[in-house]
Order: C-alpha cells, then sequence, then structure tokens
C-alpha cells in the first residue's frame, strides 16, 4: 500500500458565530497497517439539539477505536 497522508478539520461556521453557537460536527483521519479511514459526523443542529457536539465527538472515537 502507498503511503497516504491526511487530515481532518471541523469548522465553527458564520451563522454559528453570529449567533454564539459551537461547532456542533466532528472529523478525524486515522489509519491503520492495512487502511486509511476519514470519518465525518455532522451534529443534528438546532435548540431541540443541544448534544450535538458530544454526540459527533463519541461517534468520531468510536468509529477510531473500531
Amino acid at each position: 500500500m502507498k503511503n497516504f497522508f491526511g487530515t481532518a478539520l471541523s469548522q465553527v461556521g458564520y451563522s454559528h458565530i453570529k449567533k454564539g453557537k459551537c461547532c456542533q460536527d466532528s472529523s478525524a483521519y486515522f489509519h491503520g497497517k492495512n487502511y486509511e479511514a476519514i470519518v465525518v459526523c455532522d451534529g443534528h443542529g438546532g435548540e431541540k439539539h443541544f448534544r450535538s457536539e458530544v454526540g459527533s465527538k463519541i461517534a468520531v472515537e468510536i468509529c477510531k477505536k473500531t
């Protein structure tokens, strides 16, 4: 397998900044002996889903451990 380099970044959007909201999305790049992967977890958004930031981070961590 060729050597690859990957990266992942989650950034708070302009509308969230204006409203004083955090970024509810998470992402990560990881690799093993025979694979490369990027996982992206999109938070629900909205007042009703106030734990989306935590949930998306947990989902990324679970994917990294799998």
